[in-house]
């Protein structure tokens, strides 16, 4: 055995370079560099990550170990270190081979570093760490459970823009029985050119998956990015990414995005993005389908939009069948965006809750109340003419206005729309047809909301 000391962090990194050691043992308190910033150097570096790295810390707090594997180190001694625990720590650590012997070993151009680069290069490595953990909780902040599924592509796409620049962002989510395609664009892409992404992305499922999906049953949805860039590298590059195991509920592609370009770190990270934004979709595709079979809505705890829309579909039948009147009301808080940027998930939903509370205080014990948007309502009025619904839901807007308005700051102004629609049973043949002619003006025409898509 051979064996080299270093007095500080620079100095290791450099001779372990330059002598390609079976073992290195860090201690954590290394000057200039420390143990953990010398791992995360060493590590990164594909002549040095298979060298296996002990870290020697006197400190007895589990985190110490565990930024040992964070950043690398394959096993940890507490100092005064006992020779017991060295020679077990080396016999699990160290191979049975007697050392490395490599015909091409990969060349590293760290050795001939100035002090100063290493330091760069462990800063640069760090800013890494920092970005991928700001990617983690970006993403995981998103609230699948308050924003309809369009918006959540919209976040999961913007975040992957912010890092990466590419000229068409595709998701496709598939449920049980239906999908949905979402186009991200930056920048205008012909009818053409999204049909043969499709058509790729088909072939890639059969092709890796052995997935075979009819395209009628595929609804499709187009995206504009709001960061106004458009991205242009001369060539159509398409990059399918999906999981390699388990069932497959979501796909990510991107036009252009140069993911060959990318160095072997950034390949990590990209991967570790799309990994995470898979899985936020997955958990709302999940969500969705558990609320199409539950009557209560995860937010308010009150009436789900499934409940509803099959309430609306006794009901119809019964108006139809004895003829009495019925009127559909919805109000929704068109700012509520806006009005809630800065505020908390959990005080958001709260938010959310006081609007249902606010609204059955004014409604009918047989009213049926549900929220269909992230902070939008509708009400169905049995045996009531418009007339009468009309002065009712007026009466909830202003209620809503004034109570609402005590838990926002004082600069802050409600703005509601609202919808209204008695039953014509020439004209809604259907809930869905109902239901549309209730939203107000400026809602997309639709029979379910963006956060119950297709129920």
């Amino acid at each position: 055995m051979e064996v080299w000391e270093c007095a500080d962090g620079i100095e290791a990194v450099r001779k372990a370079f330059a002598k390609n050691p079976d073992l290195i043992i860090l201690d954590v308190t290394l000057p200039r560099l420390n143990g953990h910033q010398c791992a995360r150097i060493l590590k990164s570096d594909p002549s040095m990550n298979s060298t296996p790295i002990i870290h020697m810390g006197s400190s007895k707090n589990p985190i110490e170990q565990y930024w040992s594997r964070v950043c690398g180190g394959d096993d940890y001694l507490q100092k005064p270190v006992n020779e017991t625990d060295l020679d077990e720590a080396l016999h699990r650590v160290l191979r049975k081979e007697t050392g490395k012997h490599r015909l091409f070993a990969p060349v590293s151009t760290i050795q001939d570093l100035e002090d100063y680069a290493i330091l760069t290069l462990a800063t640069n490595l760090l800013e890494q760490e920092l970005l991928r953990a700001n990617i983690l909780n970006e993403i995981n902040m998103i609230d699948i459970s308050a924003m309809p599924t369009k918006d959540l592509v919209m976040a999961v796409m913007t975040i992957v823009g912010s890092l990466y620049d590419f000229t068409l962002g595709v998701t496709l989510l598939l449920y049980d029985h239906r999908g949905e395609f979402f186009f991200y664009q930056n920048g205008q892409v012909e009818q053409n050119r999204l049909d043969e992404v499709r058509k790729l992305i088909f072939e890639h499922l059969q092709r890796q998956h052995e997935i075979y999906l009819e395209p009628r049953q595929i609804k499709q949805n187009l995206l504009l990015s709001s960061q106004g860039k458009e991205v242009s590298r001369g060539m159509d590059e398409l990059y399918i990414h999906t999981k390699e195991s388990g069932p497959i509920r979501s796909v990510l592609a991107f036009e252009n995005i140069g993911f060959d370009e990318l160095k072997a770190g950034e390949h990590e990270i990209f991967g570790l993005a799309l990994g995470l934004a898979q899985g936020i979709l997955e958990k709302k595709i999940f969500f969705e389908m558990s609320q199409e079979l539950s009557i209560v809505d995860a937010v308010t705890e009150g009436y789900s939009m499934a409940f509803f829309m099959a309430c609306l579909r006794r009901e119809v039948e019964n108006a139809i069948r004895n003829k009495y009147p019925m009127t559909l009301a919805t109000i929704a808080v068109s700012n509520f965006r806006d009005l809630t940027k800065d505020l908390s998930i959990n005080e958001v939903h709260g938010l959310i809750r006081i609007i249902k509370d606010l609204i059955l205080r004014v409604t009918r014990k047989s009213d049926i109340v549900a929220r269909w948007e992230t902070a939008s309502f509708a009400f169905l009025l049995t045996h009531a003419q418009l007339e009468k619904a009309r002065l009712a839901q007026e009466r909830i807007g202003k209620y809503i206005i004034k109570n609402l308005s005590r838990h926002l700051p004082s600069s802050a102004e409600l703005v509601l729309d609202m919808g209204i629609s008695e039953f014509n049973r020439e004209r809604d043949r259907t809930p869905e047809i109902f239901f549309a002619s209730a939203q107000p003006k400026g809602a997309p025409e639709k029979g379910k909301s963006e956060d119950e898509s297709n129920q």
